[in-house]
């Protein structure tokens, strides 16, 4: 039962990266087109992409502490 929560817990730290990772991709996609094509107006929706792969960052961070806490051997 132990074992199961932390695999579902690797698991979704996994889906996150992933999310981030796809995330981050596209929005480096976006900006290369907006230099490129010299387009200002895609920058409010790379900086929001910006700002969801920050907060995945850190949700991914404070979980692998907390897996790591939970999971320590005593």
């Amino acid at each position: 039962m132990v074992h199961r929560h932390f695999e579902d817990q690797i698991s979704e730290l996994k889906a996150r990266l992933v999310q981030m990772g796809t995330t981050s991709e596209a929005m480096i996609d976006q900006a290369v087109k907006s230099l490129l094509e010299r387009d200002v107006k895609r920058l409010p929706e790379i900086f929001e992409s910006e700002r969801r792969v920050n907060e995945l960052h850190i949700e991914v961070d404070e979980r692998t502490i907390q897996v790591l806490a939970l999971q320590h051997p005593v």
